[in-house]
């Protein structure tokens, strides 16, 4: 059921009032049970006017607050009548400075109690650093240079680095250098695109908290569920619509975040979290809600037909499922923008002491490919300029978009990387899952990366699409002679690991997921996940191909394939497909 939306103002003393007339000798709290009993009764109306006869009593004696006789005044004013005693207590309750006026900040304190206050500190995490060439290597700018000989030493030992040992190991040596001057507090801009690894070494990883074996077996049900519901109603309906490859995508990263991270309304007593879901994978809220018991199978069955009022809507629709969805997405940079306003009106209720949203974060999730629209660039750089610690974005980095690949010939999580911390985020990637991300930390001389970082998207795509452990052995590591650190894995086991990126590791997302938890609480910037998922993961017949995102419909041999990849217990003839 929709809670109501008459309150502004949630109560520090709930509980049934005992009145509002004048009752002889009330408690302040008694007396903060019947004030919200009144607005409660009344209406968001209540406390307009409320507010307004206060300012009104404020201006006219030009002291910004009430004294004793006009608090008592206002107070009756709103309904609450008080003896002339209770009055007094009342006044000395909110007066806290003992000054004889009460400003309207010290009645609000008064009545939502004390807060923490909003985090302001910086926590830097610490990230491989690198940086891209310019056209203006050769352009030395106006500064200090202090002890040119000792500066020329400098500059000739690193020369003699990249000439004996090559770049990657400049580069390591580099990236240590300028991540101890950040330790020591020496004010350095950090170059901001870094190794293509993940933020979080395995070393680092938090113990995982649940039964991963039992959640991912829940994930595997909610995947089938969310494309077996859009199929069927495609099969039902010719032009139904829907999509089957994006919700296969981030399904991982969603039930890692319900399990262990997302806050309800009623967490610390504040505003709890704000989840803005990616519009396309809205299959997927809808099969978790019905694995739930939160949405029948009517409902589920009418899936895009809720026109007749026992269905559900194509995206996020607070209009048309008004007891379901909360924000509106899709894909044409609404939810980016929408949230950080969310979280920066979150903020804003927090600083002028209206409620208490220090513990309430807002969860984006993005896709790749809406990052090009503008509404979502112009949305990181108000998240980044203000500080927004508790802004977290998710990007859904599978690669690709409508109709094809995001960037075919580049790398989209390097590229958005230097995009969201040149908007002041803090950047957590999740690349690489836990089998394949062996290989990467144990890559001793930095050059497995730098084969990887050479491939562009398109050709991961490729072979992903392609699922052969011997094409992907010959087209990253004997290419690059690098046969040797996959001399102990058979193509089968490369390929295992090759086809389970970091957005399908429990594991590694967790450790996501507990940093930017981190980072909204005690940090003081806004928070970005920039997770490699796979389109259409665990359906090879639709993984990584370019149509993948308008495929709306399985056939038998796509279900059964499906089905044995994500471990379903059902029949052929259980799944055969009527005429």
């Amino acid at each position: 059921p929709l809670q109501s939306r008459t309150m502004a103002l949630h109560w520090r003393h709930g509980g049934t009032a005992s009145g509002v007339g004048i009752g002889g000798n009330r408690s302040p709290e008694v007396l903060l049970e019947d004030l919200g009993k009144v607005f409660r009764q009344q209406g968001v109306t209540s406390l307009s006017s409320f507010s307004a006869d206060w300012f009104a009593r404020a201006d006219e004696n030009i002291s910004k607050g009430l004294d004793a006789d006009e608090f008592k005044a206002t107070m009756g004013a709103a309904g609450l009548h008080m003896s002339d005693e209770e009055s007094q207590t009342f006044f000395k309750y909110f007066d806290t400075d003992e000054s004889g006026i009460i400003t309207y900040g010290e009645f609000a304190r008064g009545l939502r109690g004390p807060m923490p206050e909003f985090s302001a500190s910086l926590a830097f995490m610490h990230q491989y650093t690198g940086h891209h060439p310019t056209n203006q290597l050769e352009i030395r700018a106006a500064r200090p240079t202090f002890d040119q000989e000792e500066t020329d030493e400098w500059v000739e030992s690193l020369n003699a680095v990249v000439a004996h040992h090559g770049k990657t190991r400049a580069r390591f040596l580099l990236h240590e250098l300028m991540e101890e001057a950040n330790r020591l507090g020496v004010q350095i801009a950090q170059p901001v695109v870094t190794p293509m690894v993940n933020t979080i070494p395995t070393a680092s990883e938090p113990e995982y908290p649940g039964d991963r074996a039992m959640e991912e077996r829940i994930s595997n049900i909610v995947r089938w569920n969310a494309a077996i519901m859009v199929s069927d109603s495609n099969r039902r309906g010719g032009g139904v619509g829907g999509h089957i490859g994006t919700f296969a995508s981030i399904c991982d990263v969603y039930e890692v975040g319900m399990n262990h991270f997302f806050r309800g309304k009623d967490f610390g007593h504040g505003r709890g979290d704000s989840i803005w879901f990616q519009g396309h994978a809205a299959p997927g809220a809808y099969s978790r809600a019905f694995l739930e018991g939160r949405l029948s199978i009517e409902q589920i069955m009418n899936f895009r037909r809720e026109s007749a009022g026992n269905g559900v809507s194509s995206y996020p629709h607070p209009r048309l499922m008004p007891g379901f969805w909360e924000n509106p997405t899709v894909s044409m940079g609404l939810g980016p923008l929408g949230s950080v306003y969310q979280a920066r009106f979150y903020r804003y209720l927090h600083l002028r002491g209206l409620k208490d949203t220090s513990k309430s974060r807002v969860w984006a999730f993005v896709g790749d490919g809406e990052m090009d629209e503008p509404e979502s660039i112009t949305a990181i750089s108000v998240a980044g300029r203000e500080r927004l610690n508790n802004m977290i974005f998710i990007v859904n980095c599978n690669y690709q978009r409508l109709d094809g690949p995001v960037r075919g010939n580049s790398k989209v999580i390097q590229e958005f990387e230097g995009t969201f911390r040149g908007a002041g985020f803090d950047v957590i990637k999740v690349i690489w899952g836990g089998k394949f991300n062996e290989l990467i930390e144990a890559d001793h001389d930095g050059k497995l990366i730098e084969a990887l970082e050479m491939t562009p998207d398109g050709d991961c795509q490729r072979l992903h699409a392609k699922a052969d452990g011997a094409v992907i052995r010959k087209d990253i590591f004997e290419k690059h002679g690098l046969l040797d650190r996959v001399a102990h894995w058979s193509d089968d086991e490369l390929l295992q690991a090759f086809q389970v990126p970091g957005g399908h590791d429990h594991k590694k997302i967790f450790a996501a997921f507990k940093q930017a938890e981190q980072n909204a609480d005690e940090g003081g910037r806004p928070t970005v996940l920039l997770v490699k998922t796979l389109k259409g993961y665990s359906l090879q017949t639709f993984l990584g191909r370019n149509t993948v995102h308008q495929k709306k419909m399985m056939s038998d041999a796509d279900m059964q394939g499906y089905r044995d990849a994500l471990g379903i217990k059902l029949s052929d003839e259980q799944l055969k497909i009527p005429d």
